[in-house]
């Protein structure tokens, strides 16, 4: 077998050992719980409908981002089982648990199954059902075809986040905002596109994932720039969501700083850059204070 290098794949990492030796230690992994953290999207309606504090919409929001959660470790599952040949050959995820053999394919997809069932069941209680399905359909087409086919594979990304935000407002039954859609849509594109900069990609030119990312990045803070300043935001919380402009510019030039040194992926980002991990916190209780503001 050649060097990993000559077979496509950077030398940034060497394998990692699996954390586990047991199957339903090796399946917890494989759910990826710590990417759960996407699914706060799913709550973004509650925030900005200003319906965070009424109780009712609270447990469905709440109930759709655990569909969600559910739903996407199923994702996961299914396609990991389907990349576990490449994977053993690539020494950045030759550690995976099917990769590498400590959890079976036929207890992943059984597990996946379940999860999507489950899913499913979950998200019809809280009419999110739509929604979720779609991304059930959606998480399973990316694995199987487009997530090998240009710019198609960032896009399916990047409608999987807007997925959640529908779900989160149907959950709570409010509208999905154009604002909202546009802004988190685009900062989907951002960590999608980013990501793809953490090793190179066959698909992309390293010279054009560099340029799109940071196209994408000026454009995702100018949109929510625009929303901060238009007549719709003025109409709900005044000129308080402006307050939170700083919180939204430091993380993106976090992430974009991150992305254009090979440290793209948005989960990884999060969670081991603190003045990012900040940002988004310090974002979160900022327009929590502001829609208290407006609300009490």
């Amino acid at each position: 077998m050649g060097s990993p290098h000559r077979q496509g794949f950077p030398l940034v990492q060497q394998p990692q050992p699996v954390k586990t030796s047991t199957p339903l230690g090796a399946l917890w992994l494989s759910l990826r719980p710590r990417h759960w953290v996407k699914n706060a999207f799913v709550l973004a309606p509650l925030l900005f409908s200003k319906k965070i504090f009424q109780p009712s919409c609270i447990v469905s929001a709440f109930g759709a981002a655990v569909a969600f959660c559910l739903a996407a470790s199923a994702a996961y599952l299914v396609n990991d089982t389907l990349d576990r040949q490449r994977d053993k050959e690539n020494p950045r995820t030759a550690h995976r648990p099917l990769a590498s053999g400590v959890l079976s394919a036929r207890l992943a997809l059984l597990a996946a199954a379940a999860l999507f069932a489950l899913a499913l069941f979950l998200a019809s209680l809280v009419h999110a059902l739509v929604p979720v399905a779609s991304y059930v359909l959606g998480s399973t087409l990316y694995s199987l075809v487009l997530k090998g086919l240009p710019i198609l594979d960032v896009a399916s990304l990047a409608s999987f986040y807007l997925l959640r935000l529908w779900a989160g407002s149907v959950a709570i039954d409010v509208p999905a905002s154009p604002w909202l859609l546009t802004c988190g849509g685009l900062l989907a594109l951002v960590t999608s596109w980013g990501k793809r900069l953490e090793t190179g990609h066959p698909l992309y030119p390293m010279g054009v994932l560099r340029v799109g990312l940071s196209v994408l990045t000026a454009a995702s803070f100018m949109s929510y720039l625009a929303y901060t300043l238009s007549p719709t935001a003025r109409a709900s919380f005044g000129w308080g969501m402006t307050l939170t402009l700083p919180w939204v510019g430091w993380a993106l030039f976090r992430y974009w700083r991150q992305a254009l040194a090979g440290k793209g992926d948005p989960i990884t980002c999060f969670f081991s850059d603190r003045p990012l991990r900040t940002a988004a916190l310090l974002w979160a209780a900022t327009a929590l204070v502001v829609v208290a503001h407006t609300v009490f």
